[in-house]
């Protein structure tokens, strides 16, 4: 099984390791390394495999546009079945498999699965046509399922909603061991998991070992039932998510730089950590309303990820720039590329071209609210209205409230880093704790005395055996 290195990729992978071993199988399981390799399928890893006596090759999360990888795969005497999820740029040789809802002509009702949810439309029909006594239930996986659909930010809607419905139920109710460890890690409450958890406190400790390390630290965890190690390999992810916070930190201050008025951000810096490279770039795009592309260049190679809000295609932009990249590939929102590091101005020049011919504005991003609150309607009652409508994530987003002219009565940095921001406004239930999480840049724009309007989100956490309402700030202006 030929992985992707990331949450979508370790979780694909892990749901066919699962059910190949309960038939009996035993899977040899190949990340390639980030920095070494990076994304996808390659000929030196096919050739190693294919010396390992594998007679078939399955890909997760990858392999979609992987033309020259997969024939030769196949010129070495290997069957290859592709699961992937990816827009599809070159179509496949027709020896190969290819299962993906991109696929040109494909029927499939629903185009939006994450690439977990490709590899476990696989695994659901091998295990209805096996016939052993050992074989597990396909259902058993859905919590490995509702982890990487979540965890890869794709819509959440139609199939992919009902994934994570009955995955969070199968988290909650404490069936696999190796996810009580990473729960644990994380210090989440058994038994409450939700979708935000998957995709701010779960998914980003899973992904961190690819980013940081080895994505096979993950997947043992996920695939493992051994308590003693399944705690350290959780411990391990701990780690690894917190120096991949810090070297989003650094890398971002870095990038920043680049950013201009207008046009597609483009940043790039030597031997910035390629683990963080596409964080930076979403929170580029998100903070200034355009692409953002950032590389990292080592040996005279850049390696590099794309963001983009709606309204501006990656993936289109990617394909448009083949003839100078090296390698590339996406969806329309998220995207990757190898390049030259000498042509790399000739790469920001032709983005520059693309998003003038596009004319596709540069615009400080929008936040629209769904609805105003009063201050004396904020509470446990109305959290759990918010709660009913769960799971929430790409494309279904939590309710997000907007209150106007709240007095600030003081605020102050929170965090090792005094990125955070907690502020405290007149008028607000007493039993409601304000958090900006980011927001600690805006400690000086905020007066205490002023009036403000501001935007949050419901929810609630525990703190040293205590329970409290949070209020999530999006993003605060001057009352007026």
């Amino acid at each position: 099984i030929y992985s992707d290195y990331d949450a979508d990729g370790v979780t694909s992978c892990s749901v066919l390791t699962l059910m190949l071993r309960s038939l009996g199988l035993n899977p040899i399981a190949y990340f390639p390394d980030r920095r070494r390799e990076g994304y996808g399928l390659n000929q030196a890893a096919i050739a190693g495999i294919a010396a390992e006596g594998v007679n078939l090759l399955i890909s997760t999360d990858c392999g979609a546009n992987a033309v020259a990888e997969v024939e030769a795969a196949l010129a070495a005497g290997m069957d290859v079945i592709v699961t992937d999820h990816h827009t599809v740029i070159t179509e496949l040789p027709v020896a190969a498999i290819a299962l993906n809802p991109h696929n040109p002509g494909e029927g499939y009702p629903f185009p939006d699965l994450a690439g977990v949810g490709v590899a476990y439309k696989l695994a659901e029909a091998v295990l209805l046509e096996a016939e052993s006594p050992d074989a597990i239930e396909a259902e058993s996986l859905l919590d490995l399922v509702a982890l990487g659909t979540v965890a890869d930010v794709v819509p959440l809607r139609d199939e992919n909603r009902m994934f994570v419905l009955e995955g969070l139920r199968r988290m909650n109710a404490g069936s696999r061991p190796a996810m009580k460890a990473l729960i644990n890690a994380a210090r989440l409450n058994a038994g409450e998991i939700t979708s935000t958890d998957l995709g701010y406190r779960l998914g980003p400790r899973v992904n961190a070992a690819g980013r940081m390390d080895d994505a096979r630290i993950a997947y043992r965890l996920l695939t493992g039932d051994d308590p003693v190690a399944n705690d350290r390999l959780a411990l391990e992810l701990e780690e690894l998510n917190r120096k991949r916070q810090q070297a989003t930190r650094n890398v971002l201050a870095a990038a920043r730089e680049f950013a201009t008025a207008n046009g597609p951000v483009f940043a790039y810096g030597d031997d910035w950590h390629p683990g963080v490279i596409g964080l930076v770039a979403g929170r580029l795009a998100e903070a200034n309303g355009r692409p953002a592309f950032v590389a990292s260049v080592r040996d005279g190679v850049a390696q590099g990820s794309a963001r983009s809000p709606e309204g501006f295609s990656v993936v289109a932009a990617l394909s448009a720039c083949a003839h100078i990249l090296d390698r590339h590939g996406g969806h329309p929102r998220a995207g990757g590329f190898t390049l030259a590091g000498w042509r790399l101005d000739e790469f920001a020049a032709a983005l520059r071209e693309l998003w003038t011919k596009a004319g596709a504005p540069s615009a400080k991003p929008v936040i629209e609210a769904d609805c105003r609150i009063r201050p004396e309607s904020i509470s446990w009652d109305t959290l759990q209205l918010v709660q009913d409508l769960e799971p929430y994530g790409q494309g279904f987003p939590a309710p997000l409230f907007a209150i106007s002219g709240l007095r600030l009565a003081e605020r102050r940095t929170v965090g090792g880093d005094h990125s955070h921001l907690r502020p405290v406004f007149a008028g607000l239930p007493p039993d409601l704790s304000a958090i900006w999480f980011g927001g600690g840049a805006h400690v000086g724009a905020l007066t205490p005395g002023h009036d403000y309007d501001i935007a949050f989100r419901l929810a609630k956490s525990t703190y040293q055996g205590q329970t409290r309402l949070d209020m999530l700030i999006e993003d605060v202006r001057a009352a007026g």
